[in-house]
């Protein structure tokens, strides 16, 4: 079971990944960054 804040960040993670695909963004190097960014943050505070 993850930690409540961290159940909180993936599901926020999930929500942006479903945004970027609804939006069809050409830009696809952004939404990798961001997703980039979010798996960082989710694997730290799983392993911090």
């Amino acid at each position: 079971m993850l930690p409540l804040s961290s159940r909180r960040l993936f599901d926020q993670h999930l929500i942006v990944k479903n945004q970027a695909y609804n939006m069809n963004w050409t830009n696809k190097q952004n939404y990798y960054r961001i997703h980039q960014f979010l798996s960082d943050v989710i694997q730290c505070n799983i392993h911090c």
